[in-house]
């Protein structure tokens, strides 16, 4: 079986995860500054649509995310185990 790689989605995740709230904050105080400022209506509308692009920005990262842990997972569950080849024999460090 061939596993995809999960590294590029794990990062891809990561950086939307938290770029896109922190592009809506951004567009959120500026929106607040336009809104008091001149109260243009116009304006405000593109700043709601870039937070809610942010929004959307920071879902789509989550689920990147979820992605990357399930084939990271995938991975780490397929990994062969060693089999045990004797049974450990006591040494004197076990009773100190």
């Amino acid at each position: 079986m061939q596993y995809k790689r999960s590294a590029g989605l794990f990062v891809a995740g990561i950086t939307l995860f938290f770029g896109g709230p922190l592009l809506g904050v951004v567009a959120a105080a500026l929106w607040m500054y336009v809104a008091t400022a001149n109260g243009s209506s116009g304006m405000a509308a593109g700043y709601i649509a870039v937070i809610a692009f942010g929004s959307l920005l920071a879902l789509l990262g989550f689920c990147l995310l979820v992605a990357a842990a399930h084939r990271a997972l995938e991975k780490i569950d397929a990994l062969p185990l060693r089999a045990q080849t004797r049974q450990r024999e006591n040494s004197p460090s076990d009773y100190r």
